[in-house]
């Protein structure tokens, strides 16, 4: 099966085009991404969310309830390139049932904001769409459910990871943007990468807090085998490999619910620009599912020039939706429920001998991350996504009362975006 699996990811790697129902082809095996295949990868990205819905019902809108969102819920609508929020009838009266994290929901209004005050692309009047701000998928499909925009998305669910919330424009994105500044060169070229990669360590990195084990916690007792982070960490000091010797945690077992405790598994937390450092001189960086089915850091990981391993799993978010496996990352399976690192171990070897294909993954997946994932380019996809989106919409608009969130827009002056116009949000929940 070893073996299938790994001519699988060879196979994935040479592979060039890949099409979504369209005339356009998704190039798969872009060598270096630049504002033209982010482009391309934003449209095909769009195609893929939106392929399951040949129509959305404007009169579904009314007929989801907020509680059933719970976290954050907005109805939000444009018209004549402004920004507002409507009052579902029952919004006041559920009101007491939601989970209110009108930061986050800020980030978000203020980039629509900035799209629709800074472009010159047309987003129809009348595009309205449903939003919560969990970090888990909420909705179940069916056939009176429209898409709800929301952080990640997965299989069975109308959960559509479309519009970034704050993780891209908070005070700590900000940090991290300045400290891969003088990173960023490294992906100029092939030749300047080669010189970089070959000064990396060959060892697997990762240090963060063990946000998985709630479930551990709720469901197994505090079974150390049930949470990926910890069990992994817990390897690396059971075992001595010197493969997982950069892995690490700055939570404690116990604090987190688990009954096993491992003094040496902790390290205190890195900064911005430690952890960033930390990042660009590893080969192998590891990913988890974070508090919900997806995990902040991944954008941070794709930007350092390393290989991505992450878990198979359900959840993903907006740019993840579209990157293969052996091509922009490696999978593995990390056996839940079993002690051990599942077969990361193998999958890294696998890496380390076949170093030519594992440096173009790697720069690759670096290009990515530096021009793809950057705000200009994250804002063109989602004008992309609300033009298509838009052509979807049927039905009449429902006449509710409505909030202008128009004014709810970072200037050059502005020193959190979290703390915008926080008596103008309060309505949209009134």
């Amino acid at each position: 099966m070893q073996r299938i699996l790994f001519a699988y990811l060879i196979f994935s790697c040479n592979q060039i085009t890949a099409v979504y129902g369209s005339n356009e082809k998704c190039n798969d095996s872009v060598t270096k991404y630049d504002e033209s295949s982010c482009k391309l990868y934003w449209k095909c990205t769009v195609e893929k969310l939106l392929r399951p819905y040949s129509y959305v019902q404007r009169a579904f809108f009314s007929k989801l309830q907020p509680k059933d969102l719970g976290h954050t819920p907005l109805w939000l609508r444009i018209s004549k390139k402004r920004l507002y929020c409507v009052l579902h009838p029952n919004i006041s009266h559920q009101r007491r049932s939601l989970r209110l994290k009108p930061y986050r929901a800020l980030h978000y209004i203020n980039r629509i904001n900035g799209i629709l005050k800074g472009s010159s692309a047309f987003i129809p009047d009348g595009t309205e769409w449903w939003s919560h701000q969990s970090d888990w998928v909420k909705v179940p499909e069916g056939e009176d459910v429209p898409p709800v925009f929301s952080i990640s998305g997965a299989n069975g669910y109308a959960d559509l990871p479309g519009i970034p919330f704050m993780s891209f424009t908070d005070k700590l994105a900000e940090r991290e943007n300045k400290a891969f500044q003088s990173y960023d060169q490294q992906f100029d070229s092939e030749f300047s990468f080669k010189e970089v990669w070959n000064k990396k360590k060959n060892i697997v990195y990762f240090h963060g807090g063990l946000t998985d084990c709630a479930r551990a916690g709720k469901y197994h007792n505090g079974d150390v085998r049930y949470c990926g982070r910890a069990k992994i960490i817990l390897e690396k000091v059971r075992s001595k490999s010197i493969l997982l010797s950069g892995i690490s945690t700055n939570s404690r077992f116990r604090d987190v619910g688990l009954r096993e405790q491992c003094d040496e598994c902790f390290q205190p937390r890195l900064g911005g620009f430690d952890f960033v450092r930390e990042l660009v001189s590893h080969k192998y960086l590891l990913n988890f599912p974070g508090a919900g089915n997806w995990s902040r850091r991944m954008a941070l990981l794709l930007r350092s020039g390393g290989i991505v391993f992450q878990p198979e799993i359900a959840g993903y978010q907006f740019f993840e939706l579209n990157l293969k496996p052996g091509i922009h990352f490696i999978p593995f399976n990390i056996d839940m429920g079993s002690f051990g690192a599942g077969n990361l171990i193998s999958r890294v070897e696998w890496a380390e001998e076949r170093a030519e294909v594992a440096r173009r993954i790697a720069f690759r997946s670096g290009t990515f991350g530096k021009y793809c994932l950057k705000d200009d380019s994250i804002n063109y996809f989602v004008e992309v996504l609300l033009q298509e989106y838009s052509k979807l919409l049927v039905g009449s608009i429902l006449e509710f009362s409505k909030v202008d969130l128009s004014s709810c827009i970072a200037g050059p002056k502005t020193k959190s975006i979290a703390r915008l116009c926080q008596d103008t949000i309060q309505k949209c929940w009134k």
